[in-house]
């Protein structure tokens, strides 16, 4: 069987992670394989840049034979038949149109893009090029919120009455080697990490009503810490992002989520209970090695290599997400002011 030929774009910190997902996935059997690396910097390709997400791992990264300084070498020495691409958030754009346009298939990290104009482009580029277009929520393939996205939207527990999510960390690594505060929004946790729950609670509830958000400033990063309220017509959902922490801080996630008929309830370790008056409590997932990653690669492979629908993250979602992003900034620019979507 003919290998599903891998390029990626970008070998920093988050690179590497994608890197042993697809060599994973080869050891299990799937005919994918990097076969390219393109980066500006040759001597990243084979050195790991550590992120906080990453984990000691005693997997080494696989040499890869054919590397480029120059992403249009790649594109034309090499039969590509996915992108995988790992560049700064305001280059996401750019690249990915290039990419399609090129006629070849792409995954591209979050965020999506900078903005709402921004993600309109990389979805008409898709429509254009005939080729399709992913973007890397890798929280939708994460075992605990997968399994209660589908629990919830079975329609067993009833409707929604509240949730909250949280998402706490560490000043990022990345951004510690920077130096002191740059006055950015790429700097700042809303876009870079505390999208990852704003798109999963779209995800699954749909879009809010309305939406009012309260934000910290220039503390180390642009924005350090958000906490975010989505309306729905009888329910509420926070969502609270903090990266302001000391680096002591060991990174959680905790959630909780209130049906009519049932609470699930979530930790940063993977387990995932659910609570119930009649029947107590059921755990539902057990901790595991987190490989939201992988599991996210291995759907949009099996799409591509099948041509399924992708059911499940759909670039669409994406740029709502982005649209999302920018109507919480606004809301923190007016102190918490209520907007109605």
């Amino acid at each position: 069987m003919k290998k599903f030929r891998v390029g990626i774009w970008g070998c920093g910190g988050i690179s590497a992670m994608h890197r042993r997902a697809y060599q994973r996935l080869e050891e299990m059997g799937l005919p994918v394989e990097i076969v390219a690396l393109c980066d500006i910097n040759a001597a990243n390709f084979n050195n790991e840049i550590k992120i906080n997400v990453s984990k000691v791992s005693d997997t080494p990264l696989k040499k890869v034979d054919h590397c480029y300084i120059d992403v249009d070498e790649m594109i034309e020495k090499e039969d590509l038949d996915l992108v995988d691409i790992c560049l700064p958030t305001f280059l996401h754009k750019d690249a990915a149109i290039k990419v399609l346009e090129s006629g070849i298939n792409v995954l591209v990290e979050k965020p999506m893009a900078m903005n709402s104009e921004e993600a309109r482009e990389m979805l008409e580029a898709e429509k254009c090029s005939g080729k399709r277009l992913m973007v890397g929520h890798c929280v939708r393939f994460n075992n605990a919120y997968s399994t209660m996205r589908e629990a919830i939207k079975s329609g067993d527990y009833g409707k929604l009455i509240c949730a909250d999510f949280s998402r706490l960390s560490a000043v990022p690594l990345w951004r510690m080697n920077k130096g002191g505060p740059n006055k950015g929004r790429l700097d700042g946790v809303i876009l870079d990490m505390h999208i990852h729950d704003v798109d999963y609670v779209q995800s699954v509830f749909g879009l809010p009503k309305a939406i009012s958000a309260v934000a910290s400033k220039n503390n180390f990063t642009y924005c350090d810490s958000v906490s975010t309220t989505f309306k729905y017509e009888d329910a509420y959902v926070n969502i609270r992002g903090d990266w302001g922490l000391p680096q002591s801080f060991k990174f959680t996630a905790p959630f909780r989520v209130n049906m009519e008929k049932g609470a699930f309830v979530g930790d940063d370790r993977g387990t995932l209970i659910l609570h119930r008056d009649s029947k107590g409590s059921k755990v539902l997932c057990k901790p595991d090695d987190d490989s939201s990653i992988l599991y996210e690669i291995e759907y949009y492979v099996d799409i591509l290599m099948n041509d399924k629908e992708n059911t499940i993250n759909p670039p669409e979602q994406s740029a709502d997400t982005i649209r999302l992003v920018e109507i919480i900034e606004a809301s923190a620019e007016k102190n918490g002011k209520t907007i109605v979507l």
